[in-house]
């Protein structure tokens, strides 16, 4: 089976040398020189590898990450008590590109620590000439070169590679990032976190400061099996699903960074609960679509029993049974060589999944009414009418256990008033929601040397429970929503 690690999702490690005259040799065997300051950046994969893909397809909720490039900044903060403000200034900046792959300076590592890149920076007392009554803030920026964040007119990468030593004028706080995927809702995936180190003395020997990089973004995925045979008003077989979302957001606030580590992938982390979207659409919106046509040849159903048939059939004896012989489900998730399958699911399944916005709950003052966050709609072919729907409910042991931090009209902060319920319930930064339960993108059990495959069909008929488990939308009304790299919190939602 494959073997999947509980580990941090993104983390950079700080650590700073600052002797006037040191002859330490570092861990790797580097020696720095005087009055340096070296900053040993880790990037940690969660999942089970890292992968050579950039901008990578969310396919379940396997803990991973796949970035290209990785910003540091170190800022010092100097405050004016007098004048009760506060001026940046940025010491220093590193950029590493091409993070994932093969480098003499970022190297592969995998002990009890974890696995993943990590590479060491050096801050030269050129940068940074003393400590002593001096605060800094180190800014850590991770995210994949085709990113359609933007900040203003620049591309993300336009203004991180436009912040230069010495500016006053750039921010990593509060900072909005406007976003041009094709669905509005939709997001690419990046991280982020940040330390500070506030000296009241000239720190002699080492410092170390641990920084993690979190997801600022939200995931959902919809796995379902048992997928209605029903016909629109033209009389033409619906052949969409597609989730809907109501009042999500189009922007992306960069703030309220931590620097948590996430031990366990969705697992006992009880961390902040974050909503860092900001500029809400007026009504719902489509967050992703599923063309059956894409997963069958054929849309119908022979045996009349209500679903979209996963074979042709045949008559046997008197009997109508399935003909294996012709399978009319078939798996669009190929790799490009067409080789191989990107991911694989139980026939007869349909999945989709995005990283998107996270968005504040669509309750409404003062009755608390709320609308349904999430629901699932079987739509006809002109893509308008709506033939049936399912509402999409959060359990209650899965609702935030503390008072959501949410980005106000005003430019800060604040706890949000609102009331969190099943029905109506915010999506947080960093959370996956899921429909259905599928832990990885290839679950199948690899075969040892020498040995037969033990699973020869990669797309089984049966799902394995616990680990690939479509929802059955035939018995349900409305759906159970799940919350995960190391996702924060990985929600299973409900059907209802």
């Amino acid at each position: 089976m494959m073997k999947k690690s509980l580990l941090y999702s993104a983390a950079v490690l700080a650590t700073w040398g600052m002797t006037s005259c040191s002859n330490e040799v570092l861990d790797d065997g580097l020696q720095p020189q005087p009055t340096s300051q070296v900053i040993e950046l880790a990037v940690e994969n969660a999942g089970s590898g890292l992968g050579a893909r950039v901008g990578r397809p969310l396919l379940s909720s396997e803990a991973d990450q796949n970035i290209d490039n990785v910003y540091v900044f170190v800022v010092e903060n100097t405050t004016d008590e007098s004048q009760q403000t506060t001026t940046s200034k940025v010491m220093t900046v590193s950029h590493i590109k091409e993070w994932n792959k093969p480098s003499a300076k970022i190297e592969d590592y995998n002990d009890a620590s974890g696995h993943g890149r990590k590479m060491r920076i050096e801050v030269t007392n050129k940068d940074i000439k003393d400590t002593k009554g001096k605060n800094f803030v180190i800014y850590a920026i991770g995210y994949s070169s085709d990113t359609k964040f933007k900040v203003g007119n620049q591309t993300l990468s336009d203004y991180l590679e436009g912040v230069k030593v010495g500016a006053t004028d750039k921010t990593f706080e509060n900072l909005v990032l406007t976003n041009s995927n094709s669905f509005a809702t939709q997001a690419d995936e990046f991280f982020a976190g940040k330390a500070t180190i506030k000296f009241s003395d000239e720190v002699k020997g080492k410092f170390s400061q641990g920084i993690t990089l979190h997801r600022q973004v939200a995931g959902v995925f919809t796995y379902v099996k048992n997928v209605p045979y029903m016909l629109d008003n033209a009389g033409n077989v619906c052949s969409t699903l597609q989730l809907v979302a109501s009042k999500p957001n189009k922007n992306i606030v960069l703030g309220e960074l931590y620097d948590k580590t996430l031990a366990q992938n969705g697992e006992k982390n009880t961390l902040k609960d974050v909503v860092n979207g900001t500029e809400s659409f007026s009504g719902k919106e489509i967050v992703s679509s599923i063309n059956l046509n894409d997963w069958f040849s054929s849309l119908q159903d022979e045996n009349n029993d209500g679903v979209l048939d996963r074979y042709a059939y045949k008559v046997v004896d008197g009997v109508l049974l399935e003909d294996t012989d012709k399978q009319l489900w078939k798996n669009p998730k190929v790799n490009t060589d067409g080789t191989a399958y990107e991911a694989t699911f139980v026939k007869g399944s349909v999945f989709d999944g995005q990283f998107i916005i996270p968005f504040q709950n669509g309750l409404t003052q003062p009755d608390l009414s709320g609308e349904q966050t999430f629901t699932l709609e079987l739509v006809g072919n002109d893509k308008r009418e709506v033939v049936r729907t399912w509402g999409i409910n959060l359990p209650e042991a899965e609702l935030p256990k503390t008072a959501v931090s949410v980005w106000m009209k005003n430019q800060k902060w604040l706890p949000s008033t609102l009331t969190e319920n099943n029905k109506s319930y915010s999506v947080l930064r960093n959370h996956l929601y899921g429909v259905g339960t599928k832990v990885a993108a290839n679950p199948a059990e690899k075969p040892q040397p020498g040995q037969p495959d033990p699973n020869p069909d990669p797309n089984p008929e049966k799902p394995e429970e616990g680990k690939e488990d479509p929802q059955d939308l035939n018995t349900k009304q409305d759906i159970l929503l799940q919350v995960n790299d190391n996702w924060e919190v990985i929600h299973k939602m409900e059907v209802e």
